[in-house]
């Protein structure tokens, strides 16, 4: 298993995003990316969890925790700019979960990069809590991100592992 326990190194601070580059588990291929992530003081709109395939910032897909919502969020963001049509969540998946405000709990996404699968993973559990299907996942840069959380997330324990960590 090649494991890498990153030190995040790109931020954009407009988007919310601290963002690692995978080269160095390249090529990249999908595997796990996974995070402790805790919510303090939420209101309706905090999220946080962790973004993967990021090309830059209007095109990415993310896994979004929501202690308030108790949901977590599968989704995409690809718009082009101003003038065009913005196909961002046009196939968003949520999914109700139990979570705990101002509790750590773990977010583990598998990646697989042959059937476009992404298996999102809460806590200890060894049944995903939800699964959505893309075209295809594991390219362009992996990250986490808070939204609508300014001083309201904190992440612990950021790492990436290459396919070989998959069930």
């Amino acid at each position: 298993v090649r494991h890498l326990r990153a030190v995040l190194d790109v931020v954009d601070l407009e988007q919310e995003l601290v963002l690692r580059d995978a080269i160095a588990l390249d090529p990249f291929l999908g595997g796990r990316v996974e995070v402790d992530v805790r919510i303090l003081r939420p209101y309706a709109a905090t999220q946080a969890g962790i973004v993967f395939d990021y090309r830059d910032g209007t095109h990415y897909r993310y896994v979004l925790f929501s202690v308030n919502r108790q949901t977590i969020t599968i989704g995409e963001v690809d718009w082009d700019g101003p003038g065009t049509v913005n196909r961002s969540n046009r196939s968003t998946q949520r999914v109700a979960v139990r979570a705990t405000r101002g509790a750590w709990h773990h977010l583990a996404v598998d990646l697989d990069s042959v059937s476009g699968t992404v298996n999102v993973y809460l806590d200890a559990a060894t049944l995903p809590a939800a699964t959505k299907a893309f075209s295809s996942v594991g390219q362009g840069r992996v990250g986490i991100r808070a939204y609508h959380a300014s001083l309201r997330a904190t992440f612990d324990n950021f790492s990436v592992q290459d396919a070989s960590a998959l069930p």
